[in-house]
């Protein structure tokens, strides 16, 4: 068996084609990282905003726990 190329130069050059076949893998390979940035980012403001909600939602059940009388305490200050 024998290789299709004989030297590096001609692995290279493919032929004539090598130009297009080695922008196609950078381009490919430039694809892939940018899908990759982008989704760690959006992964991220995903995380922030869910930890934001949560923030959000404990602030409310802390106001309205504050806010609510309970059971043993008169509602109105005047019966006492």
């Amino acid at each position: 068996m024998s290789p299709y190329f004989d030297n590096l130069n001609d692995f290279i050059a493919m032929g004539g084609h090598g130009r297009y076949v080695w922008a196609s893998y950078g381009l490919t390979l430039l694809a892939i990282i940018g899908l990759m940035v982008q989704s760690r980012a959006q992964r991220r403001r995903i995380q922030r905003d869910i930890l934001n909600q949560h923030a959000r939602q404990t602030s409310r059940r802390q106001k309205r726990h504050a806010t609510q009388p309970t059971a043993n305490s008169p509602q109105d200050p005047s019966q006492k």
